[in-house]
């Protein structure tokens, strides 16, 4: 189940938002969010019935720095959404995406090396 790109499809909607689309930073914030959120239970939905993951500390042990993560990644961008204009937080979403999007590739093309 899912690739070196399963779970990446999330993390590369808000800047795809904004670039492709032209959407503004907190429309893309809040659609992105819009998108993950359902495409998170229904994915670990899936994997509970198929039982894949193993037993419920497995997926605390999964499920837990995510969230951390996830907390981390939101106050981070409302601090610089309130501090950092709107050119500059383009420039920085533009810089994640390129660097998903390489570190995407790189795992890729370990894949293909096997």
């Amino acid at each position: 189940m899912g690739g070196p790109s399963a779970g990446r499809g999330s993390a590369e909607s808000g800047p795809t938002l904004i670039f492709a689309f032209g959407a503004d930073v907190k429309s893309a914030g809040t659609l992105s969010l819009l998108i993950s959120i359902p495409t998170l239970v229904i994915g670990l939905g899936c994997h509970r019935a198929h039982r894949i993951g193993g037993s419920r500390g497995d997926l605390t042990r999964l499920v837990v720095p995510m969230a951390v993560g996830s907390v981390g990644g939101a106050v981070a961008g409302a601090a610089l959404v309130a501090s950092v204009s709107g050119p500059v937080l383009k420039g920085l979403l533009g810089m994640i995406l390129i660097g998903s999007a390489l570190k995407l590739f790189e795992a890729g093309r370990a894949t293909v090396d096997r």
